[in-house]
């Protein structure tokens, strides 16, 4: 679960991202189901960036970004158990700092990895 500084709180369900006011009014469910790029067997983090552009998820395909619409964006990193550089075996958490990084925390590799996203994601829409 996420909440984004405009009010919206996000909530991962499996294979579904559901998107809710603070007041608990059901805005939209983004479902993510899949292998493919721009899904996930099982969504395990979100975060939102503080401009309220992008969408991380984490899961069992890695890192993705979404526009808060459900737009696929990009992919980053592998799934993979090691210490190469993007690898992400199991992503646990998320958190973007600044808008332009975001921090993943990696559980079954044991470490922190920190991931500058790219200006045309931040902006995307």
């Amino acid at each position: 679960m996420c909440a984004s500084s405009d009010g919206r709180i996000f909530v991962c369900d499996s294979h579904y991202v559901h998107m809710f006011t603070t007041d608990g009014r059901f805005l939209r469910t983004i479902v993510m189901r899949g292998n493919a790029v721009g899904s996930s067997t099982m969504i395990l983090c979100l975060a939102v960036n503080e401009q309220c552009s992008v969408l991380a998820v984490g899961g069992s395909t890695g890192v993705q970004l979404f526009t808060l619409s459900g737009e696929f964006v990009c992919r980053f990193g592998q799934r993979g158990q090691g210490k190469r550089i993007g690898w992400s075996f199991t992503p646990k958490s998320l958190a973007f700092v600044q808008n332009t990084e975001l921090v993943v925390c990696d559980m079954n590799n044991h470490r922190l990895q920190v991931f500058t996203v790219p200006d045309w994601a931040s902006r995307y829409s």
